[in-house]
C-alpha cells in the first residue's frame, strides 16, 4: 500500500480485502493469510512481475536464492521482455527483484559465503507466500524441490498434463521402471533437475521423450565425461544448463537443437570442452554460450579455435560469450567481432610466454578494445607473465582471478580498469609481496589471497602507492577477506596505521602464523559482526588495539 496516496485507493483496497480472494486452500492453511497474499499479488504492477514471483516457488522452501540465478531462470523461461542486449534483460530482471522486495513478497536471503544474514545478493520466499504462489500458478505444476526425493514421483496422475516440473535440490539416484512408466506420457515445457548430484542415466533416458521441453536445467547432476546424448533429441529446447559437471566435449548432434538460445556450461571440472567445427554456426539462434571455468584441470589443446572460426564465418551475434584461450591472438580475433560478439568471461592460460598482460593494457586498446569494454570476468592461470599494468578502459570488469603466476612481481591498476571490481582472488603468485592497489577499489566485496609465499603485507605505504600512516585506509564494501597459506604475512597494513572495514562479515585465516595484529577501527554497533575462522593458537596470540576491536569478532576456531 506504500504507493497508494488517496482515500479512494485505500477504500478500494478495503473493499477488495473484505471479499475472499482464494477460492480454496489446502487443509491447515490460513485462508486469511492467503487472501492477503492474493491481494498483494493482484496489486503488482504487471503480469510480468506476477509471473516472475510465481516461479520463485520452484525453489525449496526457505531456500536462499541467488538473484543472478533467479534472473537467469526468468530469461530462460521467456518471462522478461525481449531485448537485443542480454545486459538489458539482466538489468530488467534485477529491477523486478527489487519490485518484489519492495512489495515484501520477497525477503532478503542469506549469503553464507560472506556471512551476510540477511544479504543483498540473495532472496527468500516466505513459506506462506510460497504456498499461495503454488496455488496461483497457471496451468499444472509439479513441484517437489528440496524434499529429499531419491526417485522421481511414481504417481502417473502427477505427471499427466503437467507443464512445469521442479525436482531440484533432491538426491534422485534411482529411476525404476514404474517411474519410467509414469514419465512416459508426460510432456512438460520446463524441467528443473539441478543439484541432484547422482542423477541416474535412466532418468535422462526417460526425459528424451519430453519433446515439448523448452527449458532444461541439469546443473550439478553428476554428468561424467560423456555428453548426455539424450538431450540432443529435445529439438524445441531454448534453454539448457549443464554447468558444474564433468563434460569433455560437445557432440555435433547438439546442432539438432535449432531453437537453442541459452547454453550454459559454466564451471565445468575441465578447463576445455572440445567443440566440433561447425557446431556453433548450426545453432543460429544462440545468444548465450558460457564455457567459462576457473578450473586448472586441462585435457585438450586449442579447443577454442572452432568456436571463433564459426563466429567469424557465420557472422553470428553472441551477446554473451564465456570462453578459455591460451594466447592473445584469439582475444584479438574476438575483439574484431565486437560488438556483435561480446566476451563477458575469459580464462587465459599459458599465453605463449608473454611477459605482460596485454588484455588489460591501454597500449593495446586499438586491437583489444572490443574485448576490454565488454569484459566482466577474467581469470589468468599458469603463465610466465611478470607484470600486470591494468590501465585499459574496462568499465564492466567485476571479477579477476590470478593463479600459478610464479614470476608475477608487479600489479598496478588504474581507476578505469578497477572502478567496478567486486571480487579479487590471487593464488600461488609467490613473487608478489603486497596488494596495495586493492585499497583503491571502491566496490570491492571479496578478497581472497592464498598460497602466496612471498607476501609480507596486504597494503603497503606511500612508496608502494598506499596512504600516509596517519590516514585510515577504508574498504567501504569489503565483506569477505580470506588470507590462506601466507607464511610471511606480518601485517594487514605495513608501516602502521589503521584500516576500516565497515561491511566486513567474514575473515578466514589459515597458515598466517606471523600475522599478530588486525589493525581494524571499531565500528559503532559492530559487536559480533565479523565471523573469524582460524587456528585457536593464532587467535589466542593476537594483539588487539582495544577491547572494542576484539568485540567485533566472533571466532570459529579449528
Amino acid at each position: 500500500m506504500s504507493n497508494k496516496r488517496t482515500a479512494e485507493e485505500w477504500g478500494d483496497a478495503f473493499d477488495k480485502l473484505k471479499k475472499p480472494q482464494l477460492t480454496s486452500t489446502a487443509p491447515g492453511q490460513d485462508k486469511g493469510a492467503h487472501a492477503l497474499v492474493k491481494f498483494c499479488f493482484d496489486s503488482l504492477e504487471s503480469d510480468t512481475v506476477r509471473e516472475c514471483l510465481l516461479t520463485c516457488a520452484l525453489w525449496p522452501e526457505d531456500h536462499n536464492i541467488s538473484k543472478d540465478e533467479l534472473v537467469q531462470c526468468w530469461i530462460g523461461l521467456g518471462l522478461l521482455p525481449k531485448y537485443d542486449d542480454v545486459d538489458e534483460s539482466l538489468r530488467f530482471g534485477h529491477t523486478v527483484v527489487a519490485i518484489l522486495e519492495s512489495a515484501r513478497l520477497l525477503e532478503q536471503g542469506d549469503n553464507h559465503r560472506h556471512n551476510m544474514c540477511p544479504s543483498d545478493t540473495h532472496v527468500r520466499l516466505h513459506d506462506v507466500v510460497r504456498d499461495a504462489a503454488l496455488q496461483l500458478a497457471p496451468g499444472k505444476w509439479l513441484v517437489r524441490a528440496g524434499v529429499g526425493l531419491r526417485e522421481p514421483p511414481r504417481d502417473e496422475a502427477l505427471w499427466r498434463d503437467v507443464e512445469l516440473v521442479s525436482l531440484m535440490h533432491n538426491a534422485i539416484e534411482e529411476a525404476p521402471a514404474k517411474a519410467g512408466g509414469a514419465l512416459s506420457d508426460a510432456q512438460p515445457a520446463s524441467l528443473m533437475l539441478q543439484c541432484n548430484r547422482a542423477l541416474p542415466r535412466r532418468m535422462l533416458q526417460a526425459i528424451q521423450h519430453f519433446t515439448r521441453l523448452t527449458y532444461l536445467d541439469l546443473e550439478d547432476t553428476g554428468i561424467l565425461d560423456a555428453f548426455p546424448m539424450e538431450v540432443c533429441c529435445l529439438v524445441n529446447l531454448e534453454f539448457l544448463n549443464l554447468s558444474r559437471n564433468r563434460i569433455l566435449s560437445l557432440p555435433m548432434e547438439l546442432g539438432n537443437l535449432s531453437q537453442l538460445k541459452y547454453l550454459h556450461l559454466r564451471d565445468n571440472y575441465y578447463i576445455q570442452i572440445t567443440v566440433p567445427p561447425g557446431l556453433i554456426s548450426r545453432l543460429a539462434k544462440l545468444q548465450v554460450l558460457d564455457l567459462f571455468t576457473a578450473s586448472i584441470v586441462s585435457v585438450a589443446d586449442d579447443y577454442v579455435a572452432p568456436v571463433i572460426d564459426d563466429l567469424e564465418s557465420s557472422g553470428a551475434r553472441m551477446p554473451w560469450l564465456g570462453i578459455w584461450m591460451d594466447n592473445t591472438r584469439d582475444a584479438r580475433r574476438l575483439a574484431r567481432l565486437a560488438p556483435g560478439v561480446r566476451a563477458r568471461s575469459i580464462h587465459l592460460r599459458k599465453l605463449d610466454g608473454a611477459r605482460t598482460l596485454e588484455l588489460l593494457s591501454a597500449q593495446h586498446a586499438a586491437e583489444l578494445g572490443g574485448v576490454q569494454e565488454g569484459l566482466r570476468e577474467l581469470a589468468v592461470y599458469s603463465s610466465d607473465i611478470e607484470e600486470i599494468v591494468a590501465d585499459a578502459h574496462a568499465p564492466r570488469l567485476e571479477v579477476v582471478k590470478f593463479g600459478f603466476l610464479a614470476r608475477l612481481r608487479v600489479m598496478e591498476w588504474s581507476h578505469g580498469a578497477a572502478s567496478n571490481l567486486r571480487e579479487v582472488a590471487i593464488g600461488a603468485c609467490h613473487a608478489l609481496t603486497h596488494m596495495t592497489w586493492v585499497q583503491h577499489l571502491p566496490c570491492l566485496e571479496s578478497l581472497n589471497l592464498s598460497g602466496c609465499n612471498g607476501m609480507t603485507r596486504l597494503v603497503g605505504g606511500v612508496a608502494e602507492g598506499g596512504s600516509e600512516a596517519e590516514e585510515v585506509v577504508t574498504f567501504p564494501r569489503l565483506r569477505l577477506l580470506a588470507l590462506l597459506g601466507l607464511p610471511r604475512l606480518e601485517d594487514i597494513r605495513g608501516g602502521g596505521g589503521e584500516c576500516a572495514f565497515p561491511e566486513l562479515r567474514r575473515l578466514q585465516t589459515r597458515g598466517c602464523s606471523r600475522l599478530r595484529r588486525i589493525p581494524m577501527r571499531p565500528v559503532a554497533g559492530g559487536q559480533g559482526r565479523v565471523r573469524v575462522e582460524g587456528d585457536k593458537h593464532w587467535w589466542n596470540g593476537l594483539q588487539w588495539a582495544s577491547d572494542d576491536v576484539k568485540a567485533c569478532f566472533v571466532p570459529v576456531l579449528l
